[in-house]
C-alpha cells in the first residue's frame, strides 16, 4: 500500500511458510544441482515506511534499533541494520527516513529478512518511479542481502514475499523459475483450519547455520549431500500433493521433510 503525499511511501510484504525443499535454494547446491522449494505466503507481514527529503539519513527497525548519518557513507559497516544500509547505498535517494517493523517475532524462521528486503526494494522503486517485474524485485532483494549486506541465504524468502501465493520454485544454474500452485478451494480451507503456527521463543542465527550446511555440502559430506537431494525430491512431491489436495500425503511429506532437515545441522 502506498500512502499520500508521495514523499511518504508505505509498503508491506508477506512472510512465508516453507512446506518442503527449504535449503535447496541456497548456493552452491542451488547452482550446481537442482533445488525445489514449495512455500506459501501468509498474512504476517513486514512493513516499511520511507519518508523522502528529510535533510538527514535516519534508519530504524522495531527489532534492531536505529542509526543516523549526515551522509550515506557516514553509516558504519558494523553489521547493525545492514540490509537497510545496503538498500540506501544502492539507491539514488538523498537524505531520507527509513523505518521497518515485522508482525512476526525476530528470529521466527519465517524468512522475515527476505521479506524486509522485498519491501525495501519496492519502496525505493516507487520513490524513483521504477516498475520492475516481481521476479526482478526478488532477485534485487536477494542480491542486496547476500552480496551487499553479506548475509548468507537462499532466494525462496524473497520470491515468496514478491510474488505471494503458493509456489513451486526451481533453482539451478540457469536461474530461478516460479510456478503458481493452484489449490482447490475446499482443500485450501482445510489447510487453513489444520495448520497451527506458534513461536517457541527459541531462535538460531540462520546465516551461520546456512554457512555450516553449505560448507558441508562443498566438502561433499555424504549425509548433507544426500539430505539436500532428498529435500529437493520432497519439494517436487509436495507440489503434486498440494495440487491434488491430498491431506494425508501433505502431512507425510511435511514429516519426511523435517527428518531430512534435522540431518543437515545439529542446531535444527
Amino acid at each position: 500500500m502506498i500512502s499520500t503525499p508521495i514523499d511518504t511511501i508505505r509498503v508491506s510484504a508477506p512472510a512465508r511458510l516453507d512446506f518442503a525443499g527449504g535449503w535447496t535454494d541456497v548456493a552452491p547446491f542451488a547452482t550446481e544441482a537442482t533445488g525445489i522449494v514449495v512455500n506459501a505466503a501468509i498474512t504476517l507481514r513486514t512493513r516499511v515506511e520511507l519518508v523522502l527529503n528529510t535533510g538527514r539519513y535516519q534508519i530504524a527497525s522495531a527489532d534492531h534499533g536505529e542509526d543516523t548519518a549526515d551522509h550515506i557513507d557516514g553509516f558504519a559497516n558494523d553489521g547493525k541494520l545492514a540490509l537497510l544500509k545496503a538498500v540506501l547505498r544502492a539507491s539514488t535517494l538523498g537524505p531520507c527516513t527509513l523505518h521497518a517493523a515485522a508482525d512476526a517475532p525476530a528470529g521466527s524462521g519465517l524468512g522475515t529478512s527476505g521479506t524486509l528486503g522485498v519491501a525495501l526494494v519496492h519502496a525505493v522503486d516507487v520513490a524513483v518511479g521504477r516498475s520492475p517485474a516481481l521476479p526482478d524485485v526478488a532477485e534485487t532483494a536477494w542480491r542486496l542481502e547476500t552480496v551487499d549486506a553479506g548475509v548468507a541465504g537462499g532466494k525462496q524468502d524473497q520470491y515468496a514475499a514478491a510474488i505471494a501465493g503458493f509456489q513451486r520454485l526451481q533453482f539451478d544454474r540457469s536461474g530461478t523459475a516460479s510456478e503458481c500452485i493452484n489449490l482447490d478451494g475446499d482443500f485450501a480451507r482445510w489447510l487453513g483450519d489444520h495448520i497451527v503456527l506458534c513461536h517457541t521463543g527459541a531462535s538460531r542465527v540462520s546465516s551461520a547455520t546456512i554457512a555450516r550446511v553449505m560448507r558441508g555440502y562443498e566438502q561433499r559430506s555424504p549425509t548433507i549431500v544426500g539430505a539436500l537431494h532428498e529435500l529437493a525430491r520432497l519439494g517436487d512431491a509436495m507440489a503434486d500433493a498440494l495440487t491434488a489436495g491430498d491431506p494425508a500425503e501433505v502431512a507425510r511429506l511435511l514429516l519426511a521433510n523435517w527428518h531430512q532437515q534435522q540431518l543437515l545441522d545439529s542446531s535444527i
